[in-house]
């Protein structure tokens, strides 16, 4: 009995290992190896405040939680400035060092031995001793952490997490700061392994360092694989097979070298032939046990009018009764090794208006949206937004300020629903900060409610509502169009910036997008796109700028661009 109750209790421990690291592989695509680490980090700094000082158990794990917060903190802001086998690198070389420190000489951390003696655990006058005894106390900590783990990832800051694991460029355009959340996240995660480590470490009343070693990260990482990416209860269920069937090998008969022999070629081609056939997990995250789903709402007519009213006065107030044009480029400059991109370009949007950028490939029209965006970097020149120069300014404060901006090539999330794509577009949203999420959950879910009705009005004006529970990703390329334009009514922005307007869409599809650039311009907004059907262009744009080697050669309306023969035969080359 009290066997199998070891197990259970090892089961709870990993876990929780599982799902804190399944926060970071699964629902923000960051790939670490430090995680051990963290665990390692959790069970030495309790056990030693415990033995040491003669703290509480639980004052010992709150130690542990602060200490690889810290060192969470000092690891995460210059680690994700990187991406990918990067980050894996920094991790592992990170992971390296906290195992070499607990292999030194230091008489308190006690070398390649560990800690022998760790105090038993207690709690208001309980004290826990045995697996019996300790399986109520991992449990409760065990749920503790599920929960916490559930909020995050069924609340608007696991969604930007997700989003940010599809497509962290397009998260930049939605306002997003990117850095904060990687580093919120990364604390987090690691503030979980720590609570794992102090109830291990007690539990198991000694600790070496050989427990923690770059062999254990890889253990929690096949724990979050193999239960399923972004799926917290797949990490519990893979946490069950992968400390039970091991130890049901110990069984087989043999000699001990024999037994440890077959055991590991076992248990290796078990996740070869695990992750063959069934690489998505155990339980993929389209199948995620309580996740949160967003259900159709039906809207009356009437709230669907007074949401749409506001579409033109949501950010565009801030510029009502001043005469300060809402965009406005300054002779700006960039150069990429030697190409000129961008040469001395000046141009000022009119408010409420559409202006067209045209020109042949290669002329720097993206280029420009890029720069006036901040996804470039200014060389010369300035970039004013009402009258406030934004030109130094990152993507996502850029958004913030009121600009909104589509890409080339369409950016949609597409492992999330159509609901979800427009509820992440929204900006200054409580449930995005970790303690009104925890501590005012009234005010996320009332504010949720409300962006829920105002996503289904945006999806109902470009015609997506049916579709609002479909992936993003299953969608046409005409429908994923009209849904970057809900997002872009979701960010609220006054000054829109389309590229590729009607580029690889369907002939038919053009006319409804088209129509719904026009209503957009009519409700308030000052757009500017790019495109190269001259069609479109003479249809919807009331001025133009030709955009030639970098700098403008001419401007007027598209019918009298279009008239000029000399421009005619730079951009067709004839």
């Amino acid at each position: 009995m009290g066997y199998v109750v070891h197990l259970i209790n090892l089961i709870l421990v990993y876990s929780i290992l599982g799902i804190s690291m399944n926060l970071l592989l699964g629902y923000t695509g960051l790939i670490s190896m430090t995680h051990a680490g963290f665990f390692a980090i959790g069970a030495y700094a309790s056990a030693l405040m415990t033995m040491h000082l003669g703290v509480n158990f639980l004052v010992g794990m709150i130690a542990g939680v602060a200490i690889v917060s810290i060192v969470g903190i000092l690891i995460a802001i210059p680690a994700l400035r990187v991406r990918d086998e990067y980050l894996m690198l920094f991790t592992l070389a990170v992971q390296m060092v906290i195992f070499s420190t607990l292999t030194t000489n230091v008489e308190d951390l006690g070398g390649t031995t560990g800690i022998i003696g760790i105090p038993a655990a207690a709690i208001f006058g309980l004290r826990f001793s045995g697996p019996v005894s300790y399986l109520p106390l991992i449990f409760v900590f065990f749920g503790l952490c599920l929960a916490a783990m559930w909020r995050l990832t069924s609340s608007p800051f696991g969604r930007v997490l997700k989003a940010i694991r599809d497509d962290e460029t397009a998260v930049r355009s939605l306002g997003k700061n990117i850095l904060r959340f990687k580093v919120s996240v990364f604390v987090v995660a690691g503030a979980v392994a720590a609570v794992a480590g102090s109830v291990f470490g007690h539990y198991s009343i000694s600790i070496c360092p050989s427990t923690f070693s770059i062999h254990e990260s890889i253990f929690i990482i096949a724990i979050v694989v193999i239960g399923g990416l972004a799926n917290i209860w797949g990490s519990v269920v893979a946490a069950f097979l992968l400390v039970v069937v091991p130890e049901a090998l110990t069984f087989l008969p043999g000699g001990s070298a024999e037994i440890g022999a077959i055991r590991m070629a076992v248990y290796g081609l078990l996740l070869i032939v695990f992750m063959r056939f069934r690489s998505q997990g155990i339980l993929p995250e389209k199948v995620a046990f309580g996740r949160r789903g967003n259900m159709h709402m039906s809207l009356s007519s009437e709230e669907k009018n007074e949401i749409l009213k506001s579409l033109g006065t949501s950010l565009h107030s801030r510029g009502s009764g001043s005469n300060t044009p809402p965009l406005e480029v300054c002779g700006v400059s960039k150069n990429f090794e030697g190409i000129i991109a961008a040469d001395n370009i000046s141009l000022t949007l009119p408010e409420g208006k559409i202006t067209a950028l045209i020109g042949p490939n290669g002329a720097g029209k993206t280029t420009l949206f890029n720069l006036i965006t901040g996804f470039e970097k200014v060389d010369g020149g300035r970039v004013l937004l009402r009258g406030r120069e934004i030109t130094k300014f990152p993507p996502h404060v850029v958004s913030k300020l009121g600009i909104g901006r589509s890409f080339q090539e369409v950016r949609v999330f597409p492992g999330m629903s159509v609901l979800d794509n427009i509820l992440v577009s929204f900006a200054n949203q409580r449930g995005e900060r970790l303690f009104p999420l925890f501590f005012q959950p009234w005010r996320v879910f009332g504010q949720e409610e409300r962006n829920c009705r105002r996503a289904m009005a945006y999806l109902d004006f470009v015609g997506l509502a049916e579709k609002s529970q479909e992936a993003a990703g299953d969608l046409s390329f005409a429908e994923q169009k009209l849904l970057v334009f809900a997002c872009l009514l979701a960010t609220e922005a006054d000054v829109l910036l389309i590229d590729e307007v009607v580029s690889g869409v369907d002939p038919k599809a053009i006319g409804g997008i088209l129509d719904l650039i026009g209503q957009l311009s009519a409700s308030g907004k000052t757009i500017l796109i790019i495109e190269h059907n001259l069609d479109v262009v003479k249809g919807i744009a009331d001025w133009t700028y030709f955009l030639a080697q970098g700098h403008v050669v001419a401007t007027g309306t598209p019918s009298e661009l279009m008239s000029d023969a000399k421009l005619a035969e730079i951009y067709f080359g004839a």
